[in-house]
């Protein structure tokens, strides 16, 4: 494979690691009824056997969950259909081969190919990219890291959502745009189709990834204003999506047009019914929430992608094209305003979850910012280390972080982790050990950035630097909140979830 050939290898051994890591770790805690994974598991399920849409038996076989419709008498899976739809063959093989199958294991298959596995794929994009646009191999090799274990990817990439999903689609279909932009001699046509199938599928897995989609479109129709065999590849491309997507909906909600959101019950519907289907105008109080509160900001999770504010600068400079890096910077702060928009922005989540599908645009900015910059350089490693502290170690211990905690690391994940509270994993090993040794490998990958740098003043920095940012967010995160640590929730995550420290 050619692609291999221009890895060095401290990437070929950081993709390793990070895709054996990803794999490894599947928290699973079966009395939450993880509303939003369940109720993408019940439709594929549902569509296996006994081959109905209608979620009515497993929500009987295995409990009730908030995430539904209702149409007719019968109850149905609210969320976009295609994680469901690609779970589908992976669970199905599972049955098979499998000799006791249960819901913990169809949850782990799911995961692992509709959300673990594509990020894994998306890596590969992602450093041939960050290769094209001149960010040199250590940096591709922490972007990496920290894509992989330190940003809301990592989260979900472990569980059966449709953020990763529609982000590793959505920097997929950026790519392809960037590509499809016919030759003077000879056009090509299969990535304009490629664009096509990527938006139908993108649709399919999250509503609004529309929102996405509009500026990748204006951009694809630029590229294609004289091929109009570009147009008909990528009508081509999107038919079978729309298609699959048309049918389900009028089959489950009586119109191609309709979704399980017009059907929602109770209080889940509430916020949904506000404003614009569940937006309302962007405030400030929203941004702050979502952006840089301890309770769900997405820099206070990864203050790595703090680096990525000022290398937004430099996307305009340092991308191929201008036409892709205005599209970039659309995507990133048109998709940040929409979700400041949400009357609903919270939930069961680690960090801002909606804000997962623009991750990979924020790495590629502090990719950019760590290349330019000599202080980029040295605050890189420290802020590597903290986000994958905070976001992994949310993620392997309680990655369901309630909305009510305003501080939830401090309140919940650190005090779990101090408790060796560790959910189990592939291995089936409830085990410390594992989880302080992924911590170790992670401070040795960073090492070897900082000393791949080979001068003494980025190592000394970066041993500087991170003590001092470690020490800034231990304090920040316990004087903030004096009462940080919850002792009531953390015992009741333990006694209600089945859940204790090993012995």
């Amino acid at each position: 494979m050619k692609w291999l050939e221009k890895w060095t290898w401290h990437e070929l051994a950081t993709f390793a690691f990070v895709a054996i890591a990803l794999s490894t770790f599947s928290p699973w805690f079966p009395k939450i009824n993880s509303a939003n994974e369940l109720s993408r598991l019940y439709l594929t399920r549902a569509m296996i056997s006994p081959g109905t849409l209608q979620i009515d038996a497993e929500l009987k076989a295995h409990g009730n969950i908030a995430d539904k419709a209702k149409k007719d008498g019968h109850f149905y899976s609210e969320k976009a259909p295609g994680s469901s739809l690609l779970a589908v063959p992976p669970v199905w093989m599972y049955r098979q081969v499998s000799a006791a199958p249960d819901l913990a294991g169809e949850m782990r298959v799911s995961r692992w190919f509709v959300s673990t596995f594509p990020t894994i794929l998306l890596l590969i994009s992602l450093v041939g990219f960050w290769r094209r646009e001149d960010i040199d191999a250590p940096t591709r090799s922490l972007l990496m890291l920290v894509y992989g274990l330190g940003t809301m990817a990592t989260t979900y990439s472990v569980l059966f959502y449709g953020h990763q999903l529609s982000g590793v689609v959505g920097f997929w279909l950026f790519l392809a745009v960037g590509a499809s932009k016919p030759g003077d001699d000879d056009p090509k046509l299969w990535p304009s189709f490629l664009v096509g199938f990527l938006a139908g599928m993108a649709e399919l897995f999250e509503y609004q990834n529309a929102l996405m989609l509009a500026p990748l479109g204006v951009w694809f129709v630029w590229n294609q204003r004289k091929n109009w065999r570009g147009f008909l590849a990528g009508f081509l491309g999107i038919l079978g999506p729309a298609l699959v997507f048309g049918i389900y909906h009028h089959a489950a909600f009586g119109a191609p047009w309709k979704t399980g959101y017009s059907y929602l019950l109770g209080d889940f519907a509430k916020p949904h019914a506000q404003g614009f289907m569940g937006l309302k105008t962007p405030n400030l109080d929203q941004a702050w929430l979502v952006l840089f509160s301890s309770a769900k900001g997405i820099f206070w999770f990864s203050p790595f992608l703090l680096l990525a504010l000022p290398g937004l600068i430099l996307v305009g400079d340092k991308a191929r094209t201008q036409a892709a890096a205005r599209v970039a910077l659309v995507v990133t702060f048109g998709w940040t305003l929409f979700v400041s928009s949400m009357a609903f922005p919270d939930g069961w989540t680690v960090g801002q979850r909606h804000l997962t599908p623009i991750v990979p645009w924020l790495i590629w900015a502090a990719g950019l910012a760590i290349t330019k910059w000599r202080w980029a350089r040295v605050a890189a490693p420290g802020l590597a280390l903290i986000s994958i502290f905070v976001t992994g170690g949310s993620t392997i211990v309680w990655p369901y972080y309630m909305a009510r905690l305003k501080n939830p690391f401090f309140d919940v994940g650190l005090p779990l982790m101090e408790q060796r509270y560790f959910p189990d994993n592939l291995f089936g090993v409830n085990s410390p050990a594992l989880a302080l040794t992924f911590f170790l490998i992670v401070a040795l990958a960073v090492g070897v950035y900082a000393f791949a740098r080979q001068t003494s003043r980025t190592v000394v920095g970066t041993v500087f630097v991170t003590l001092a940012l470690a020490s800034f967010w231990w304090n920040l995160g316990h004087t903030i909140y004096p009462d940080a640590n919850e002792v009531r929730t953390v015992e009741a995550i333990k006694k209600k979830y089945d859940r204790t420290p090993p012995d």
